[in-house]
């Protein structure tokens, strides 16, 4: 039985937590934070209409419970209104019933308040309420101020969304609706973690698990319910019960990683940490208690240093002293890079000069310390904005790496475990095969995707072409960052500067845009030389294949496309690219095409086998054609005397094609 001086101590430990995390989340992002934090809860606790996102509703269904107007809410208002005093006076008499308010709690959920939060960070809400006493119009309002809000934050250069959570579901474990990546019941007991360890509380009442003991079971958990009701100082009503936290399945952490490897194929830097942390939980059985719990035991000690109480660095701590146990010190090493970047401070000699730092500077100065890290590797990390292209590309590798390695391990091992492998449907590891396969596999004639460090576009300012003519008269394409004209005419060397080389102009561009490292903004440039192609009809094609075939993530492509045999979605024919300008006729076709899996593919071959190859690629296009079946292909033809008659002859092999196939099938 905990004593009314237990209970005390531990609320106590709590809010003395939830002001820290507070006061870094400001430290870290002033602006957005005191939004986020302050100003919001006074617009859904007051229906005011001087406030921002007034809704005049008079079904409006807000108030908080417990609500607290603070002199830090007082002053973020003074910020955001021009009549604050006015205000003032009169938001005590718009607050919504304060008798029965509908919202029992208003909390954070993320990166808030860590080390991982950065002055872009998102920040998600979980709007806690007992949704057996809404009605449908009271709910429907709540909905509408909430979409107001968020919008009202974005002109205010902030970033917040609401999920509407019902006390009564997430008791029971039930996630049906509770993320933006909601994955419903499967992946409860890891949503459910992740709630507890990162959630920051805001308004309202407070989590009831806070004040139970690390690790507590359901018969404990229950037991401080009934001691609350024995006791003056810390009453119940000041709690929201969310549920006791519950052993997590092996079954639920095989699921989460086949979900975040989706996830970390656009962007390794934001998943591979999770990867690793999900790999580790997997490889100890799940037999260490749940993060949240540790961190909870470190919050409830008074003592414990200050990167043990950050929901991030318990993460962090954990996966690495997992890898170093396996003596993978190459995976330690990349995950330390990966963290680095995460909480994106620049650590440099004048850091380690200040008298006063920032919690992240002096969260970071600790691991680097702890790493034994010199200056050097700092100081190369520090440069990541200005790495060359291939250093950013050897990163993304190692990261691809990585994971790969970590999705063969784990469908290893969900071979060997009937329990897990029931618990994961075919379905589930047929979409996230293709998805991998459609990324990673390399084909004849398929345009690589280029394996990324992060989704952020690696986009060249300006690129260089050049042809060399080799032995028997064949061109190899060379295409360079940046430009390098002056150099070339120099014959300076620019080796380091080559991107991509090979004998198909059109395949080089293609691979260009549909990797997003140039589009309609990049400035060309060509070296003068004696061949047809020139630089607007260049120009020209990467507008063609950035309109026609634009960029697409595979992790996005819908479910019920990768249930099914891949099929064509779209083609763009390239007509005579490098031909001379006075070819009367086509004798040279380049066909680049995409597939329902996401897969590109660019080929070039003479007239005949280019009518060939096409006719048969138009068979493999989906069955149901669109009536309007111009949107199936694009046809481009350099400029000249003879282009508009190639474009039709072309354009009649199509459209014949089509109108066969759509009357085979109707």
């Amino acid at each position: 039985m905990a004593t009314e001086q237990q209970l005390a101590a531990n609320l106590q430990a709590f809010e003395t937590y939830n002001r820290s995390r507070i006061e870094t989340s400001i430290q870290i992002s002033p602006k957005t934070a005191l939004l986020a934090i302050h100003l919001v809860p006074m617009m859904l606790h007051y229906n005011h209409h001087g406030l921002p996102c007034y809704l005049e509703c008079g079904e409006y269904c807000g108030g908080i419970s417990f609500f607290e107007l603070t002199e830090d809410m007082k002053t973020a208002l003074k910020h955001s209104v021009k009549d604050f005093k006015s205000i003032e006076l009169d938001m005590r008499r718009h607050a919504v019933d304060e008798i029965e308010p509908f919202i029992e709690s208003l909390l954070l959920m993320g990166s808030v308040g860590s080390a991982a939060q950065s002055s872009v960070s998102d920040y998600d809400y979980w709007v806690v309420v007992n949704e057996s006493r809404l009605n449908g119009k009271k709910m429907n309002s709540l909905k509408e101020k909430l979409g107001l809000i968020e919008k009202w934050a974005e002109k205010n250069g902030a970033e917040f969304h609401f999920f509407i959570t019902d006390v009564n579901r997430v008791r029971r474990n039930d996630f049906g609706g509770a993320g933006k990546e909601s994955v419903g019941t499967a992946q409860a007991g890891i949503l459910k973690e992740e709630f507890y360890r990162t959630s920051l509380h805001v308004a309202g009442k407070y989590p009831l698990w806070w004040l139970t003991t690390p690790a507590a079971d359901d018969d404990e958990y229950n037991s401080v319910i009934k001691d609350l009701d024995m006791t003056w100082e810390v009453n119940l009503k000041q709690f929201v019960d969310l549920g006791n936290m519950a052993p997590i399945t092996i079954g639920e952490f095989f699921g989460a990683a086949l979900w975040q490897i989706n996830k970390a194929m656009d962007s390794p830097f934001k998943s591979v940490l999770k990867m690793a942390l999900l790999e580790s939980f997997i490889d100890s059985e799940g037999e260490s208690i749940p993060l949240c719990e540790e961190l909870k035991k470190n919050i409830l000690s008074p003592d414990s240093p200050a990167h043990l109480r950050d929901p991030y660095l318990i993460m962090i701590d954990r996966l690495l002293d997992h890898y170093h146990h396996k003596n993978r010190g190459d995976v330690v090493e990349l995950l330390r890079k990966c963290f680095y970047n995460k909480v994106s401070i620049k650590i440099n000699a004048a850091t380690k000069r200040k008298s006063k730092r920032t919690y992240k500077e002096e969260l970071m100065l600790y691991y680097i310390n702890e790493w034994n890290w010199g200056e050097s590797v700092t100081a190369n990390l520090n440069k990541y904005d200005e790495w060359d292209f291939d250093r950013v590309l050897d990163l993304g590798k190692q990261l691809h790496s990585f994971l790969l390695e970590t999705w063969k391990n784990l469908t290893n091992s969900l071979k060997t475990r009937e329990d897990v492998k029931n618990l994961i449907s075919d379905e589930d590891l047929t979409i996230l095969g293709r998805k991998l396969f459609s990324f990673y596999n390399k084909k004849k004639a398929k345009i690589e995707p280029l394996k990324r460090a992060s989704d952020e576009a690696l986009r060249l300012e300006s690129c260089t072409f050049m042809p060399a003519v080799q032995r028997g008269k064949k061109t190899v394409w060379t295409v360079f960052r940046g430009n390098v004209t002056t150099e070339i005419a120099r014959k300076d060397s620019v080796q380091h500067a080559e991107l991509k080389k090979g004998a198909s102009l059109a395949d080089i561009i293609a691979w260009l845009v549909m990797n997003r490292l140039i589009d309609s903004k990049t400035f060309l440039h060509l070296i003068p030389n004696p061949l047809p192609v020139s630089l607007k009809e260049i120009q020209g094609l990467v507008k063609v294949i950035g309109r026609f075939l634009p960029y697409q993530q595979i992790s996005a492509i819908e479910n019920r496309y990768l249930l099914q045999e891949a099929f064509v979605t779209g083609i763009i024919v390239i007509v005579n690219f490098t031909s001379q300008l006075w070819t009367k006729s086509v004798d040279e076709i380049t066909l680049l095409y995409r597939n329902s899996h996401g897969e590109v593919f660019c080929e070039t071959h003479n007239a005949k086998s280019g009518h060939e190859r096409l006719l048969k690629i138009l068979s493999e296009t989906n069955p149901k054609i669109d009536e309007d079946m111009h949107s199936l292909f694009h046809i481009f033809v350099p400029r000249s005397e003879n282009s508009v008659k190639m474009e039709k002859q072309v354009r009649g092999v199509v459209l014949s094609n089509l109108k066969q196939k759509s009357t085979a099938t109707s």
